[in-house]
């Protein structure tokens, strides 16, 4: 009899670890239901009293791929190469746990750093409903792009998300971390170190 109850307690909470993530049972839970999806106005200018540009490291693209792709939040289409820094791009998906798990990492980072470096998302291969449902379920603070057919994964040499981009003033990319991050301070530290941000 023990067994049937303890089973019977732990039951729910086993379905609830294996719950759908865009019904809110991911690692970072929901961050503010219904909140609005950010448009993309303004990421072609740089920020204010942003650092000298950094290097771009060799051997990896130094520059946005020549690519428009619709803003989830609405408004016109962004031009990739028009965007400016400094600037964090994280590639990500709503079928993609590893980008739930880092959410609340770069969501941490941002409220810090939220003066000196603006973040973009851009969702790739997803549609647009479960894009939009998992920004405005999480509310995401930053804008997201729309790139249906996966168009930057070979431009950028993508495996797959979560890929974040580090872009500088100039609108160069700096640098690029493959995987999820584990910690805001790595985001922090990542963004000190390539875009000498901190």
């Amino acid at each position: 009899m023990r067994r049937a109850l303890a089973a019977a307690l732990t039951a729910p909470l086993l379905l609830a670890a294996c719950g759908d993530e865009d019904a809110g049972t991911g690692a970072s839970g929901p961050r503010g239901a219904d909140a609005p999806v950010l448009t993309c106005e303004g990421l072609d200018k740089a920020v204010p009293g942003a650092p000298a540009a950094a290097a771009s490291p060799s051997g990896s693209p130094t520059a946005l791929p020549n690519l428009t792709l619709d803003c989830l939040g609405g408004g016109e289409p962004v031009k990739l190469r028009s965007l400016r820094g400094p600037m964090v791009i994280n590639v990500w998906a709503s079928w993609c746990k590893p980008c739930l798990a880092e959410l609340p990492y770069l969501t941490e980072a941002h409220a810090e750093l939220t003066e000196r470096v603006r973040f973009l998302g851009v969702a790739v291969q997803d549609a647009d409903t479960p894009s939009r449902e998992w920004l405005s379920y999480h509310g995401v603070p930053w804008p997201s792009l729309a790139d249906r057919k996966g168009s930057v994964r070979g431009p950028l040499r993508i495996p797959g998300p979560p890929v974040t981009l580090f872009v500088n003033s100039e609108g160069r990319i700096a640098a690029v971390h493959y995987g999820a991050f584990t910690s805001a301070r790595a985001v922090r530290d990542a963004v000190a170190e390539h875009l000498q941000v901190s």
